[in-house]
């Protein structure tokens, strides 16, 4: 019975697969936010769609438009204290969250290596217990330092550009959307 199900969902699936056994996806790109969102930009990226920008907006508030933060950079995070704060341009955040990821790589080293006996006489219960709490602390430390790099950094970054958005929308009226000054398309 089992095979025979697997079987007709095998033939079902190769019937409805072009003869290549590829399918063609087109994806359509009507804007350049949503190709920023189906790719992390590089630099050839954001340059080849020239974004219509303000001639009030300075560069300062426009580097944070094209930031997507990726599934990659979040490991990229793991390995690199505060590197999500460093992408988004928060140096002061990242550099505290590097110190506190040391702090807890160093207790971990400091209860791996006061955990090793010099002989097997040297070997206590409390002096287990204890390196096992310190080494715990420094996991701790770093997991809950990596969460905070993740968590705070999008957070920072999605307010941020929601800000710069707001200040630069173009207002609404009864005639319809109207430019950077206020005044209506007639």
């Amino acid at each position: 019975m089992l095979t025979s199900s697997v079987a007709m969902l095998i033939i079902s699936i190769s019937l409805n697969l072009p003869a290549s056994g590829r399918r063609d996806v087109h994806i359509t790109v009507n804007d350049s936010s949503t190709a920023l969102k189906i790719i992390k930009p590089d630099t050839f990226t954001v340059y080849r769609m020239f974004p219509v920008l303000p001639k009030s907006m300075p560069y300062d508030e426009f580097k944070y438009l094209p930031i997507r933060i990726t599934n990659e950079d979040k490991l990229w995070s793991l390995a690199l204290p505060g590197y999500i704060h460093f992408e988004t341009y928060d140096s002061k955040n990242g550099f505290l969250i590097a110190a506190f990821r040391l702090i807890g790589y160093g207790l971990m080293g400091y209860a791996i290596y006061a955990g090793v006996p010099g002989s097997v006489t040297d070997i206590s219960l409390s002096k287990v217990r204890t390196n096992l709490l310190v080494l715990g602390v420094g996991f701790g430390m770093n997991f809950a330092g990596w969460v905070y790099d993740i968590v705070h950094g999008e957070y920072r970054l999605r307010e941020k550009q929601l800000r710069i958005l707001y200040k630069y929308r173009r207002p609404f009226d009864e005639k319809g959307l109207g430019d950077d000054t206020g005044n209506t398309a007639e």
